[in-house]
Parts: structure tokens; C-alpha cells; sequence
């Protein structure tokens, strides 16, 4: 996912050693562990995929119900990574060199590994010759659905051609406006629609802010977390409300699914408050503890090397994931212990052998840094 945002992170942080950052809070050395921390929660909302297949039943799906709430924050916190880091690049370059850029990094690899997908899914039966039409590419190409999770990325190249936008607004409106809109966007179109759904009041849903209809809302709200102060009291409120996000997220998946005798997915979603809410917090909290412990060299250094392979983490785990897990040694992948400590394990797997292949020139443009 965002995994796309984590070179421009790397840059940033680069550019902040040498000279002063723009923003009132100085580098933005947390992203790095942002986007590692972001991209190993998508691991385990991957390997813990049994949640969707047990069946509510199931002895685990309780512990797969937790993991799956605790680690939903993967996506949101990629869009705020996106807001963090690519709002200032006017003062980096041009708009053209903009999009080149996100060519470069996302787009190629998307193709790349888009394409490949296709003679892999017919190699593990997924797929047949007499499908792989031209038709079909194209079609798959615009909606995410050649390789695995690949969904994300049309929708993070739409909201790189709305990034601009934010860009062009002034440092010093920055705060007032990004307050203005996440304040609004939040009330309009997370909360609003939200408390409709869950009281039942009826009512129609087409008052929003424009602006920031579907995961634009995060920009702004990644902007803002990222660059201003927030003091400890403030802090604490919003720790609590998004504690407060996750337990309605955990306990009313769980306790609507045992009274209908099926998913229930009313407190899902992205884009639903208690995502947002919870994913804001976790985002907070990665900032402030971020801008401690990515003072330890050796802490640093670990999340630097990590950090730079996450876009290709995202594009394979998934194959190395079926082949090892189901294919080669054919786990359980319901048991908690599987869920609990193979991300890690996938994780450095991949990690390790991509740092070194980036350093080829032929990978320079598939196996981007």
C-alpha cells in the first residue's frame, strides 16, 4: 500500500538533515517506522485472512476478530503518511517531476507486477490461458484485481492526482485549512453517515465535503498530525477516543455476528469513524514515539533498511505467503500461534533478499528504494 510513499519518506528525512524543515515541529524522522509499522499490519490482516473463511463459529475466529481490529489502521495510516510527506514537494520540484516520480515508484512496479500476476495465477490453476485477454488486462489493470490486494493502488494513483491541490495552499493557511477540513470531512463524511447507519435515523447522505469524498480525508488529517505540535492533554483525548474506536470496532463485530449467526461488517470499513478515529490515534502515537527511539543509531539504521523494501513486500507476500504456508508445508492457518509470529517471519524473508537485489541496476525501476 503506501508502501509507494515510503521512498519519498526516506527523501524527506534525508533533505530535513540538511537543512531546516519548514514545519513548526522539525524532521519528520517517524515516518520511516510509520510505513514499517503500517506495512507489518498489513501482514497480519493477510496472514490472519482465516477471519473472513472460519466462519464466526470457529474457536478462533474470536482471537482472528481482535487481530483483524487491532491491525485495521494499515491502510489509513498509509494515506496520512501520503498527507505527511508529499504536501511540500513544490518546494523539492515541479509538478511534472511530481507525477515522474510517482511513475517511477509506483506505476512501473504496479504494471510489473500487475502483469506478472497473470502467467502465476495460471501456473497455480487460478486462472485459464482462454481468459488472459486483452479485455480482461485492461479491466484488471484499472481495478487492482490482476495480483493479490492489489486494489489499493488505482486508488492511491487517484489520490496522488489530487495531492496537488493540497500542495498549492500556503504554509501559513496551512493549519487553519487542514484544521477546517478535517474537522468538517470528519463530521460530514465519516461521522454523519456513520451514526445514520447505526441509529437508523434515515436520513439522506449526500451533505459532505467534495473535497475529501472517499481517502482524501486522511490527507489533511496525516498533514497535520505530522507537522504540529499536539500537547499532552490533547494527545491523551485522542488516545482515548481512538482506544474508544477500537473497542466499538472489536466488541460490535463480534457481539452483532453472535446475534445474527453471520458477519456483521456495520462497524468495518476504512472510512468508517471508528477506523478513523483509531487509525489517528495509532498515527499520533507512532509520531511521539517515533521521535524518540529513531534517535537509537542502531534502531534507525534497522528501520531505514527495512523501510526502503516494504512497496515490494506488499507485491509478493502474498504468493510467498500461499506457496510456503499452503503449498509447501500446508499449515493451519487458523492457529493463533501461525498468526501471531508468521508476519514477522514473512517480513524478513522478503526484506532481506530485496535490500540486496536493489542494488542491481536491473532491478532499479521494478525493486524500487
Amino acid at each position: 500500500m503506501c508502501y509507494i510513499t515510503c521512498m519519498d519518506s526516506v527523501q524527506a528525512i534525508t533533505q530535513f538533515r540538511h537543512r531546516k524543515a519548514t514545519s513548526p515541529t522539525g524532521r519528520l524522522s517517524f515516518i520511516p517506522l510509520a510505513n514499517v509499522i503500517a506495512a507489518l499490519s498489513v501482514l497480519y490482516l493477510h496472514v490472519n485472512g482465516g477471519f473472513w473463511s472460519m466462519g464466526i463459529h470457529h474457536p478462533q475466529w474470536f482471537s482472528a476478530n481482535i487481530i483483524e481490529c487491532v491491525f485495521y489502521f494499515a491502510v489509513p495510516v498509509f494515506m496520512m503518511i501520503s498527507g505527511a510527506t508529499l504536501l511540500d514537494f513544490f518546494d523539492r520540484y515541479g509538478l511534472g517531476l511530481f507525477f515522474w516520480r510517482r511513475i517511477q515508484k509506483t506505476v512501473i512496479p504496479y504494471l510489473y507486477f500487475s502483469i506478472l500476476a497473470i502467467p502465476i495465477a495460471i501456473w497455480r490453476g487460478k486462472l485459464s490461458p482462454d481468459q488472459a485477454t486483452g479485455p480482461y488486462i485492461a479491466s484488471g489493470l484499472i481495478s487492482g484485481s490482476l495480483g493479490p490486494n492489489y486494489w489499493f493502488f488505482p486508488l492511491i494513483f487517484c489520490v496522488y492526482l489530487s495531492i496537488p491541490l493540497f500542495a498549492a495552499i500556503r504554509q501559513d493557511l496551512r493549519k487553519k485549512v487542514f484544521i477546517y477540513l478535517a474537522v468538517a470531512g470528519f463530521v460530514l463524511n465519516i461521522l454523519y453517515p456513520f451514526a445514520n447507519t447505526i441509529f437508523g435515523w434515515g436520513m439522506p447522505g449526500s451533505i459532505s465535503v467534495a473535497l475529501l469524498n472517499g481517502y482524501l480525508i486522511y490527507i489533511p488529517m496525516g498533514y497535520l498530525v505530522a507537522h504540529y505540535k499536539f500537547k499532552l492533554p490533547f494527545r491523551l483525548i485522542i488516545y482515548i477516543v481512538g482506544l474508544g474506536g477500537l473497542f466499538l470496532h472489536i466488541y460490535m463485530t463480534y457481539t452483532l455476528s453472535m446475534e445474527a449467526d453471520q458477519m456483521i461488517t456495520t462497524y468495518k470499513g476504512y472510512l468508517n469513524a471508528p477506523c478513523v478515529v483509531y487509525s489517528v490515534a495509532v498515527f499520533l502515537g507512532i509520531r511521539y514515539l517515533g521521535e524518540r527511539v529513531m534517535k537509537v543509531k542502531w534502531f534507525s539504521k534497522v528501520i531505514m533498511f527495512a523501510t526502503t523494501t516494504t512497496l515490494t513486500i506488499y507485491m509478493i507476500h502474498q504468493y510467498i505467503l500461499e506457496y510456503i504456508a499452503l503449498d509447501l508445508f500446508k499449515w493451519d492457518i487458523t492457529n493463533l500461534a501461525y498468526r501471531l509470529l508468521m508476519p514477522w517471519a514473512l517480513f524478513l524473508i522478503i526484506c532481506i533478499p530485496v535490500h540486496f537485489l536493489q542494488k542491481l541496476d536491473g532491478f532499479k525501476y521494478i525493486l524500487p528504494k
